[in-house]
């Protein structure tokens, strides 16, 4: 019996030490491979003279992450961000500017949120740090859109839109047509944003949600016909496009075709949905 529980205490005594071993084996590989302790490989890699410039708060680490990769928008941010934490306004306002210029698509927003962050609340300065190129200024605008100061972006899309002309970016006036029809829809002015969303169409004649912005407008207008149809080529470009059927369905009750309303209904409601579109969705089709 004594020798049966030597056995049982020798054994777990192992299992523990094994785990103690393993954790031992496991820290020393995670220290082995961190970065740090292969210096030659980490001095040319930009990632690591960025975290030490973050993390140590060293100005030199930012500029060598820059001149080993001179094309990542993070360098220059996180150096612009470093700069306006010492107050030094225009080294940081130089850098955003820079950052602005290479970053791509969302990371531009990135850029405007860091400079609204760390340098400035002032919208009109953050115009003055923003280049005038078109794909900035439709950043911008998507910026001031997101914070509710809607004057101010339809501002931002418009300029864009002169600079896409003489620039010949038709990738940028489309979006920004958009946009400026939405700003329309915002005032209640669907005349003039029936206008905008068709010269996105025109010039991007792919996307869903401008077909579907332009039929809301249409609808808000009451142009049912016009909406039908703009839904239509809406829900061809995308079948999973919920609100298109919803409006569909509205569209089907009002010339009285119930079969259609029913099965634009429940179409609709099988996609993303807002909670109106959703409640309203369900109510039309218990009543018909």
């Amino acid at each position: 019996m004594i020798a049966s529980k030597n056995i049982a205490k020798i054994i777990v005594i192992t299992s523990v030490v094994a785990v103690f071993y393993s954790q031992i084996v496991i820290w020393q590989n995670y220290l082995t491979k961190r970065p740090g302790n292969d210096p030659e490989s980490d001095f040319m890699d930009p990632q690591y003279h960025l975290r030490r410039g973050m993390e140590l708060g060293l100005e030199d680490e930012f500029h060598n992450a820059i001149k080993l990769s001179p094309t990542d928008f993070n360098a220059y941010y996180k150096l612009a961000n470093y700069y306006a934490a010492k107050n030094m306004i225009k080294q940081a306002n130089e850098l955003y500017t820079k950052a602005l210029l290479i970053a791509q698509g969302q990371s531009k927003i990135t850029v405007f949120e860091g400079i609204y962050k760390n340098r400035t609340h002032d919208y009109f300065v953050m115009g003055s740090i923003a280049p005038m190129s078109a794909d900035v200024r439709h950043s911008f605008g998507e910026f001031l859109w997101y914070r509710a100061r809607y004057d101010e972006s339809v501002k931002e899309f418009k300029k864009a839109l002169i600079l896409a002309d003489r620039t010949g970016r038709t990738d940028i006036k489309a979006p920004c047509f958009n946009w400026v029809g939405l700003f329309y829809v915002h005032k209640n002015r669907h005349d003039l944003a029936i206008g905008y969303f068709k010269a996105a169409i025109k010039i991007n004649n792919a996307n869903a949600q401008f077909f579907y912005n332009l039929g809301a407008s249409y609808f808000q207008a009451g142009q049912i016909d016009y909406a039908e149809q703009a839904f239509k080529k809406a829900i061809i470009r995308n079948s999973a496009m919920g609100p298109a059927y919803f409006y569909l369905g509205l569209i089907s009750e009002r010339k009285n075709i119930k079969n259609m309303a029913r099965d634009n209904y429940k179409k609709a409601l099988k996609y993303d949905l807002d909670a109106y579109m959703r409640s309203e969705a369900d109510t039309a089709l218990k009543q018909l």
